[in-house]
């Protein structure tokens, strides 16, 4: 009875290892087929892609030596440039400084020979008369106005003309002669009108720019880089293993290369040498703007700003982690500025103290 009992229950666990055979030999089935599609995709991307990296490094090498060349020559330029601002800043220095002792030196015998004719024409009042002592007033009213009109449009120089026709009124003013109102109020008008003109900005535009050019000298001009590749979520949790893989070869991939997306057609990574030279180019543009001013050429001025913010607006849609929309503005704002004032086209009171003048002399 034992024996019979004991003959179902070998029989039973008999195919149990048939069956784990059977799940081994699934899953190296599957392991199988797993290297099999890997091999596939790797030899079919190997195919496909490679020759076409190997086309575009080409390319790319092609396209650096010619930035290379471009930026060689953009150097030697600005080297010319550079060599030829020093000997014009050299000149103009030399120049300016002649002008200037030039200046003086006039200017010393203008007061020598001035304080002359006041110790002269102080001497020679008391022996005057009314008569004569009028003639001179006038005749030095005119002198006077004549010599406001010189420093106002040759020499530029507003507060000194304001000065001498203020000098002259007071001439005018002392013989308080009902005839010479017109003349009086000629002479008011055209003090009231110089006094009215706006400062020149020849110093402000010179300041303002040697700050810009300060900072725009401590900045990093360097190319930005657009990064287009997304990568999922690594904790998601419903992403399946085939996700998981596509992820980590996307992953390894921008590890070994960069891919930049463009509208347009595929072009190198700039050198940050060419960054270099346009920071250099744009620096020079605006240290010949402030020579410019301080030579008062309001169109070599205008001029070399304006390439200046070229170059700016050019640098600022490649450059990154710099922000060039305050400068560009900046120097829009400089470029509007008129360094000298529109001075009147001629003085009113000239016209009236020169029919004064001739009355004189046909009486005389």
């Amino acid at each position: 009875m034992s024996e019979s009992d004991n003959t179902p229950d070998i029989a039973t666990t008999a195919p149990a290892p048939t069956t784990n055979n059977n799940k081994r030999s699934g899953l190296w089935l599957g392991l199988l087929l797993l290297v099999g599609l890997l091999a596939t995709a790797g030899w079919f991307g190997y195919t496909q892609w490679w020759p076409q990296h190997q086309q575009m490094q080409t390319r790319m090498m092609v396209d650096q030596q010619q930035t290379a060349a471009t930026i060689a020559r953009l150097d030697q330029q600005l080297k010319t440039l550079e060599n030829r601002l020093m000997q014009q800043l050299n000149q103009a220095t030399v120049t300016f400084e002649q002008g200037v002792r030039n200046q003086l030196q006039h200017q010393r015998q203008e007061i020598e020979s001035t304080q002359l004719m006041v110790q002269s024409v102080q001497a020679e009042l008391a022996n005057l008369d009314l008569s004569q002592e009028s003639n001179w007033r006038i005749l030095e009213a005119y002198n006077l106005t004549d010599r406001a009109a010189m420093k106002l449009w040759i020499e530029h120089d507003v507060a000194a003309a304001i000065s001498l026709l203020k000098l002259a009124l007071s001439h005018l003013a002392a013989l308080d002669n009902p005839a010479h109102y017109a003349v009086r109020e000629a002479l008011t008008s055209d003090i009231a009108r110089l006094e009215q003109l706006p400062q020149q900005q020849i110093e402000a535009a010179s300041m303002a720019l040697i700050r810009l050019r300060a900072q725009l000298a401590e900045q990093q001009w360097q190319q930005s880089l657009t990064a287009t590749t997304e990568v999922g979520d690594s904790n998601a949790t419903a992403a399946s293993w085939v996700d998981n893989l596509k992820r980590s070869g996307a992953t390894l991939f921008e590890q070994f290369i960069q891919v930049q997306r463009h509208d347009q057609a595929v072009a190198p990574m700039l050198e940050q040498a060419y960054f270099n030279v346009l920071q250099q180019r744009t620096l020079l543009q605006l240290q010949l703007a402030q020579q410019a001013a301080l030579q008062h050429s309001q169109a070599a001025y205008e001029a070399n700003l304006t390439e200046a913010i070229t170059m700016l607006q050019h640098v600022a849609k490649q450059a990154s982690h710099t922000d060039f929309s305050a400068a560009i503005q900046q120097l829009e704002e400089l470029r509007s500025w008129q360094l000298r004032p529109d001075y009147p086209p001629q003085l009113e009171a000239q016209g009236h103290l020169h029919r004064l003048v001739r009355q004189l002399g046909q009486e005389g």
